[in-house]
């Protein structure tokens, strides 16, 4: 690295993220005084610093820090001001009192399995007559019928006050919807009945949004006529144009198994090939006067209309504000440092919505890119052939392995697990992907001339079949993918660190970069050995919130035991799993038979029939009238949990037990739910149901 004044984005950037993650991570809100006040100092400091009798430009790293102070101000700021839920005038704020809402569709509905889901602006909410103007977007989900799929882009309407704030996970380690959707500033959601939705006369279109959208719709339409193959036109529509919504989730496993599931969405190498691709149609430009200026206009142009077509991602709004920054360096005959330039797009971005940061896509994007910057020239080193091929796959590798280098501690940290073939795969996928890419384009444009869209489709379609049959192949490979351990953030860093730090030992070859590495791995062994004590020392009683099952969990260790009534679902069975994994489960067992007497789990765990003795939490199962005790006698218990719909009354269930909780299991009747629950209210008994109170955790 030749010093910090080549990078001032870079600089400004790190300040800037400082004051982003204070409010998002750690809660901490600056006042707009307080950034006022900061910028008044620095201003009169630099001020001060053209004085020479003063002299105060001895003092440059004080101006400096000042600056950097302002800049951190300023991104706590924005983020408070760019979070929706901070505004009195955001409709969630609404939600309690209003009786109706006006919205405006600002996307096309999508359709789901049981319903249309469609992403809407409210505009205005109904109380008691009375309107008021609101802002915010939201998620509704209308019933399948007639009416419903004739909404479009730009519709107006008048719905019913159906809205409700998502709920936090149900289970432990569960995927945060609730959260996913936060950082999307999509706080409530509503699901619609027939009836509870009127269409208004009014229509409300951006022209520029609704001829994007006419051109995504031609662009789907052409795949799917011409590409006769579901599963190769789902590809084909998420490679070419970024739309995932037909795509399987049998399909993606397979892709993100080989480690190559990054082309499935469109993103930098994306907008890359087709940056290259205007550069070479555009070159007769050059020889013009003022053609150069003209050549970047229209390569500006074509590639947000890209990224607008796209649905504008993450990935895509960085790969094309990186590109657009490019070209205005080159026609400005300006040297562009890349890594300088993607650190000026971040800062742009994160300006304009700082919540960008939180997106996984945009994290993993930029850090491929600049790994692929950083470090694929000198891996390219490592390989030098005179052989045009031999170059040319030797380049993939160095891009794919640059590019895994620097994601690999994020990848880690949100994934928990490694695919093992990811070079090989990548040396067929990179190439394939800019042919598909290409040729994709080449349908869209020709659709209208159906000889050559047919032939072009025919050929687009064999070659994606013969590379999803290669996914599936490197997939069927023994150990494609390695499921590891969690990491906590720290470990993450600590491998981010390690990685810096020894590719500068390597490029300068100074003892104190590996020096520094070394401290980073005894960080990283400290880290990880800690949160593999925690997991040794976990001793826990968990029954489940999984809708139609009944699964109770004895987990002691790195040993879990599982009593199980039911079929738990592919999707239910892979949270478990998931689950087990990140809290370092090696073993879960099968469960006893009903009628068993036995003990496990280190002789920590006893059970007769319905009662379970961990340790020394008591608790008793009562799935029939049967399992009650008819003897008089009152057995003392930590907890009940009624599971399998029993007819029985809790009168009838504290005459048995001496208790003083209760639990509802996820496999009973929402009518009898209710009647136990009344009772329970009546009898001044806590009761914890597992279908609205989330999964029910006990840590002894």
């Amino acid at each position: 690295m030749n010093g910090w004044n080549e990078y001032p984005f870079v600089r400004i950037l790190f300040a800037f993220l400082a004051g982003v993650l204070l409010n998002l991570v750690f809660n901490l809100e600056v006042t707009f005084w307080l950034l006022s006040i900061s910028v008044v100092v620095t201003v009169l400091i630099h001020l001060f610093a053209k004085n020479k009798k003063v002299r105060l430009y001895r003092y440059a790293a004080f101006i400096g820090v000042s600056l950097q102070c302002s800049i951190l101000l300023a991104g706590n700021v924005i983020t408070y001001y760019s979070i929706g839920f901070n505004n009195p005038f955001h409709f969630i704020h609404s939600t309690k009192t209003a009786t109706s809402f006006t919205v405006k569709i600002v996307e096309p509905i999508i359709e789901k399995e049981k319903s249309y889901k469609g992403v809407a602006e409210v505009l205005q909410c109904t109380s008691a007559s009375v309107g008021q103007k609101v802002f915010g977007r939201t998620l509704i989900y209308f019933p399948k019928d007639s009416l419903s799929r004739l909404i479009k882009y730009g519709d107006v309407l008048q719905v019913m006050n159906r809205f409700q704030e998502m709920k936090t996970p149900m289970n432990p380690d569960e995927f945060n919807y609730k959260k996913y959707l936060w950082y999307r500033e999509i706080y409530a959601t509503a699901f619609l009945k027939d009836k509870e939705w009127i269409k208004l006369p009014q229509n409300i279109i951006n022209p520029l949004y609704h001829y994007t959208f006419h051109l995504r719709d031609l662009s789907l339409n052409a795949i799917r006529n011409f590409i006769s193959s579901e599963r190769e036109a789902a590809v084909a529509e998420s490679l070419v144009i970024g739309y995932r919504d037909d795509m399987k989730g049998e399909t993606t496993a397979s892709y993100t198994a080989a480690g190559v599931v990054h082309v499935l969405a469109v993103s930098g190498s994306h907008v890359g090939i087709i940056f290259a691709m205007l550069h070479q149609l555009l070159f007769f430009l050059n020889r013009k006067k003022h053609g150069k200026l003209i050549q970047s206009c229209i390569i500006i142009t074509l590639i947000w209309l890209f990224a607008l077509l796209t649905g504008l991602s993450g990935s895509v709004i960085r790969a094309a504000t990186m590109f657009s920054f490019i070209t205005l360096g080159q026609n400005l005959k300006r040297s562009v440092n890349i890594n300088n330039i993607l650190a000026c797009s971040a800062f742009f971005l994160l300006v304009i919505n700082p919540l960008l940061i939180a997106d996984v896509g945009f994290q993993l994007s930029y850090l491929a890119v600049f790994g692929i910057t950083s470090l694929s020239k000198h891996i390219n080193g490592w390989l030098l052939s005179e052989n045009r091929l031999i170059d040319y796959l030797w380049k993939i590798v160095a891009m794919s392995l640059a590019a895994q280098i620097a994601t690999m501690p994020l990848t880690l940290y949100y994934f928990n697990q490694f695919p093992s073939y990811f070079l090989v795969a990548n040396l067929v996928v990179i190439p394939a992907a800019a042919l598909i890419l290409h040729l994709g384009i080449l349908l869209i444009v020709l659709q209208f001339i159906a000889p050559i869209a047919a032939l072009m489709g025919q050929l687009t379609c064999k070659i994606i079949h013969m590379l999803n049959e290669f996914i599936a192949n490197i997939q069927a490979l023994p150990h494609a993918v390695i499921p590891l351990p969690a990491i906590s953030i720290v470990a993450a860093a600590s491998i981010g660190l390690i990685i810096i730090f020894i590719t500068q030992f390597f490029l300068s070859s100074r003892k104190r970069w590996l020096f520094c590495a070394f401290i980073s791995v005894a960080i990283l062994i400290a880290a990880q050995s800690y949160n593999s004590l925690i997991q040794h020392k976990q001793i826990r009683v968990i029954l489940y919130s999984l809708k139609g099952n009944s699964i109770l969990e004895f987990r002691n260790g790195k040993e879990a035991l599982l009593f199980q009534q039911g079929s738990p679902s592919l999707i239910q069975t892979k949270y478990l799993l998931r689950n087990w994994q990140l809290n370092g489960v090696e073993q879960y067992l099968t469960p006893f038979k009903n009628d068993s007497s036995e003990k496990s789990l280190t002789n920590h765990l006893f059970r007769k029939d319905a009662f379970f003795q961990f340790y020394n939490f008591r608790l008793a199962v009562v799935r029939d009238p049967k399992d009650l005790m008819g003897d008089g006698k009152k057995i003392p218990v930590d907890a009940v949990i009624i599971s399998h719909n029993p007819k029985i009354k809790i009168t009838e269930l504290l005459r048995s037990f001496n208790t003083t909780t209760l639990v509802i299991d996820a496999n009973n009747a929402p009518y009898r739910i209710s009647q136990w629950k009344s009772e329970a209210k009546l009898l001044g008994v806590r009761m914890h149901d597992v279908n609205t109170d989330g999964a029910f955790i006990v840590k002894i």
